[in-house]
């Protein structure tokens, strides 16, 4: 009797395992997906802000100091290795001149810093680039995984259900040994016989 309520507690224990490891890993998932979705916005808002920085780039370039005027077409590339290729020819042409000017200069290290801004914006997209990969990878890891676990093969079937019978064959066998320990008599509660 004690060994079948065991197992019933047994039982209750791996579906209450069962139970919080489920929502363990929707917690999980809620989370990740709250993180994917600030990194798509933060992204978003990356090149939202690349996109608007050439006009600014403009405005700055068309006065560059000490009341000298320089027209020149700022680069802007369609992609962020030819804006930094065609940003290092604006600072080779400033400096190209046999006597450099103020302006010059100035507008080299105006391209040295649109430069190093625009290396870093391309680091930070890589990154990012990465970032969302490992967790497009991990999350399909995840949901195989959920998948296998929802749908069990037919031979992790015929496993679970073997051991299934092993345990009730356990059950009824330590019951057996235990009315034959006490003579086929069933123990009465110690109540029952007070009374």
């Amino acid at each position: 009797m004690y060994i079948g309520l065991s197992q019933q507690t047994a039982s209750n224990d791996l579906l209450l395992n069962e139970r919080v490891r489920r929502r363990n890993a929707e917690e999980a998932y809620r989370k990740n997906e709250k993180y994917d979705h600030h990194t798509q916005e933060a992204i978003l808002k990356l090149i939202s802000d690349q996109l608007a920085e050439p006009e600014q780039v403009k405005e700055e370039a068309s006065s560059l100091g000490a009341g000298q005027m320089k027209q020149i077409h700022l680069p802007i590339g369609k992609t962020l290795e030819e804006t930094i290729a065609l940003w290092g020819n604006v600072r080779s042409e400033a400096l190209a001149t046999p006597e450099p000017t103020t302006a010059d200069y100035q507008l080299a290290a105006k391209a040295s810093s649109n430069i190093q801004r625009a290396e870093s914006q391309l680091g930070l997209d890589q990154q990012a680039t990465t970032a969302v990969s490992t967790a497009i990878q991990e999350e399909s890891k995840a949901a195989f995984s959920r998948l296998s676990m929802e749908f069990p093969t037919q031979i992790e079937q015929t496993l679970f259900e073997r051991q299934q019978k092993f345990q009730r064959a356990v059950s009824a066998y330590s019951y057996q040994v235990q009315l034959k320990m006490s003579g086929f008599k069933i123990d009465t509660p110690s109540f029952l016989r007070v009374a």
